[in-house]
């Protein structure tokens, strides 16, 4: 009974896990395709630089603090 009991208890954890690792995913900005073409160069140039700048500098952060970089860098860029 105890071996079932511990048993049960890691395979909910693990499936808890899982389900939250999947959410968090999912909760993150989505990046553009790289087929999508955008308005204009200067502009398809700034979003990929904001991108690739947001994605180097958040690791396993929330999709709030992701966005708060990439539109800094963005902004950045497209003033320039």
């Amino acid at each position: 009974m105890s071996k079932k009991f511990v048993l049960l208890v890691c395979l909910f954890i693990a499936i808890a896990i899982a389900i939250f690792t999947v959410l968090y995913q999912q909760s993150l900005p989505r990046p553009i395709d790289s087929g999508t073409t955008l308005a204009t160069p200067e502009l398809e140039q700034c979003t990929n630089f904001a991108t690739k700048i947001a994605r180097e500098k958040t690791q396993m952060v929330t999709g709030d603090e992701y966005t708060k970089i990439w539109k800094e860098a963005f902004n950045n860029c497209y003033q320039k």
